[in-house]
């Protein structure tokens, strides 16, 4: 009965049209380690598909970004939180401010920090639900977090342009 209950509050099981449903995940990602940021020998970026097969490669990492102004790809993994859900928006008919689409295997963003000052919409003691449709209605929201409690979660928006391009392992169908 217990397990039974901690694997209900886990993830909320929520789908929503228009967003990719990250369970477990409060949209922190961790550089893999101290050389998980490179470039090809002549100093120039990974294009997105090679960047794609080396992050496929290595069971660590699940997200990976574009850093043009630095000259290089970092590869990361998502950080793992049970105690909250990440949606992303990727259909601009359903929430105009999108800026993610599904690219094969991945959510590609055309920017990937959302803990900069300004991102941060709002925060809300609000169901799912509400927090969803707060969402679909912010002419600015992109995405949103939900305690996995239903308790509260977060609307965010499009940083500074200055981000880079983040790429995020598609949740497999089961999870």
């Amino acid at each position: 009965m217990i397990s039974a209950l901690m694997s209900f509050v886990l993830a909320w099981n929520a789908e929503y049209a228009g967003f990719v449903h990250f369970h477990n995940w409060d949209f922190r990602a961790n550089d893999i380690s101290s050389t998980s940021h490179m470039a090809l020998p002549s100093g120039g970026l990974f294009p997105a598909n090679l960047a794609a097969a080396i992050c496929t490669a290595d069971s660590a990492c699940n997200s990976f970004d574009i850093e043009p102004d630095l000259g290089q790809n970092a590869f990361r993994t998502m950080n793992f939180n049970q105690s909250m859900d990440m949606y992303l928006a990727n259909d601009t008919a359903i929430v105009p401010a999108s800026y993610c689409k599904v690219e094969s295997l991945w959510l590609a963003c055309d920017n990937d920090g959302y803990f900069q000052a300004g991102q941060v919409i709002a925060s809300f003691a609000l169901p799912p639900d509400l927090v969803h449709s707060s969402c679909v209605q912010n002419p600015h929201c992109v995405g949103f977090t939900v305690s996995n409690l239903g308790t509260y979660g977060t609307l965010f928006q499009r940083g500074d342009a200055n981000f880079h391009k983040g790429y995020f392992a598609l949740p497999s169908p089961s999870t």
